[in-house]
């Protein structure tokens, strides 16, 4: 699987990087349809006053409509495991629909 990052307004960590890949990878086992992955960071200023000014975005092709979430948190780390939990739900109700008909 092909994992694409991005970042906006944030800087590139090795870390944070390596930590979306160990997270989509463990996604990639249990649900092999997903091909490739599109991870954006985002720090918005506007948002930094409220303590959501870091977001995370996950897009996930496969087959079917491409699938998407984000989640705004106060630190990168934290809105990417928002993400993936959110993507987690998504993924599993793709599941249900590709292999249950």
């Amino acid at each position: 699987m092909e994992v694409i990052f991005e970042y906006h307004n944030a800087r590139s960590s090795g870390y944070l990087s390596s930590m979306a890949t160990k997270k989509l990878k463990r996604l990639i086992k249990k649900y092999p349809f997903v091909v490739k992955s599109y991870v954006f960071f985002k720090e918005e200023l506007s948002l930094k006053e409220k303590g959501q000014g870091y977001i995370c975005g996950i897009r996930l092709s496969g087959p079917g409509p491409l699938l998407y979430a984000s989640s705004h948190n106060s630190d990168l780390l934290s809105a990417l495991n928002d993400t993936i939990k959110s993507l987690k739900t998504q993924l599993n109700k793709r599941k249900a629909l590709l292999y249950n008909n």
